[in-house]
């Protein structure tokens, strides 16, 4: 047995003493890409009401894979860093942490750098998704205490208070019921263990459809530069899907297939905190600068290749102009949850 397969074989040991179900190795059924993925096993129906088509299959989630590299691992490098030490946690405890949503690993590979006496479980639905952070983490100079697994981030089915931490890097805001997933934290969860989200707010992007449909209103009485129809419906599109997003009733058939289902509030989270009865509850923006809308129009238009005229860029200016940096602060776009059992 090489030195991989012992680590595999081991973690399987120490994850199946915390998890209520039994796992099975996917590398076992002939796959060697696969091999120390474990899953208890989910139906195709099941993981087809949550996935979009580009993470169900090898081809579509190498060609994500390649769209968006590795580039965020620096920002949530930076991001967990600030939850932990703002939470006081001490980075050198030996731990038992649970990514929720790895992906790629833009969060799995500064988990492994930032704990490096901790073991990971780094969990997602998609099994080539998995497939390949593997190969990505294999490839990273970090610590090899993890395991891969495939996992329903609504069933969350641990032993109670044998976790010590949960961080969801952008997962919340993908599920049907992320309250489910607020719930099962605190069930498993140690006691002062703590769960660390980074997730869309509702009241910045608000401001982000008013600023869309100002620019498409300018649109319609330009004689010249105007929008071409890609931008134009582009636009149309972010103030659908947010509007949407904003709704809390999840049942409507748009979001099957759709990754992005929610956009949080302050209260959201706050009413949650009381109901399952959480200690502490710190929220803040992600990104602390004087022009989070401008920074927000430009990672969404460049990242979906629509670039847009001059001309729209006086009109975010003019919105951003309107509020106080404090303010802006307090209509978060993106931001950190960080709750304490």
């Amino acid at each position: 047995m090489d030195q991989y397969s012992k680590l595999s074989q081991d973690s399987l040991y120490w994850i199946q003493e915390i998890y209520r179900h039994p796992l099975t190795d996917l590398g076992k059924s002939g796959n060697t890409a696969l091999d120390g993925i474990y899953s208890p096993t989910y139906s195709k129906e099941e993981i087809d009401r949550f996935m979009s088509d580009y993470y169900a299959s090898d081809e579509g989630a190498r060609r994500q894979r390649e769209k968006f590299g590795l580039d965020m691992v620096p920002y949530y490098h930076a991001n967990i860093l600030e939850a932990v030490t703002r939470a006081n946690y001490d980075l050198n405890k030996p731990s038992i942490i649970l990514e929720l949503g790895c992906g790629f690993g833009s969060a799995t590979i500064p988990i492994l750098r930032l704990f490096p006496n901790a073991r990971l479980i780094a969990s997602e639905l998609s099994i080539p998704m998995l497939s390949i952070l593997n190969e990505i983490v294999l490839k990273q100079d970090v610590k090899k205490n993890y395991v891969l697994m495939q996992l329903n981030a609504e069933e969350l089915d641990f032993i109670p208070n044998s976790l010590d931490m949960v961080i969801g890097a952008a997962i919340l805001h993908h599920l049907f019921t992320p309250e489910k997933v607020i719930e099962q934290c605190y069930k498993v969860l140690k006691p002062g263990g703590i769960a660390i989200f980074f997730e869309p707010f509702e009241a910045g992007f608000a401001i982000l459809s008013l600023i869309y449909k100002s620019i498409l209103k300018e649109n319609k009485f330009r004689l010249w530069n105007r929008l071409n129809t890609l931008q134009s419906n582009y636009l149309k599109t972010c103030i659908n899907m947010w509007g949407q997003m904003k709704n809390l009733d999840k049942t409507n058939p748009f979001f099957v297939g759709i990754d992005d289902k929610w956009m949080f509030t302050r209260q959201y989270f706050g009413q949650l905190v009381d109901k399952y009865d959480f200690k502490k509850c710190a929220i803040y923006p992600i990104n602390k600068t004087e022009k989070p809308f401008s920074n927000l129009v430009k990672v969404h238009s460049l990242g979906n290749n629509v670039t847009l005229p001059d001309w729209v860029w006086s009109i975010v200016d003019e919105y951003e102009d309107n509020f106080s940096i404090d303010l802006k602060e307090d209509l978060l776009t993106e931001g950190t949850v960080i709750l304490i059992k």
